[in-house]
């Protein structure tokens, strides 16, 4: 017998609290590149000019390495 977790439907659009999924932008402390980033990444994510390392996922959530842009 198959149990059933949830059949409430997932609002992707969401945007109160924590919850809501934006981009950040960053800037490379070493070459001065700006580029835009996902708040909750999955993966390493390196500067695309000089492959400087510029946030690591830690638990869901995105630790951010370098400065953020305005």
């Amino acid at each position: 017998m198959q149990e059933i977790i949830s059949s409430k439907p997932r609002n992707k659009n969401k945007e109160s609290g924590d919850s809501a999924m934006k981009f950040i932008k960053v800037k490379c402390a070493k070459c001065k590149n700006e580029q835009m980033i996902f708040d909750r990444i999955a993966s390493k994510v390196n500067c695309l000019v000089c492959d400087e390392p510029l946030a690591v996922p830690i638990g869901g959530k995105t630790k951010i390495l370098v400065k953020e842009s305005e």
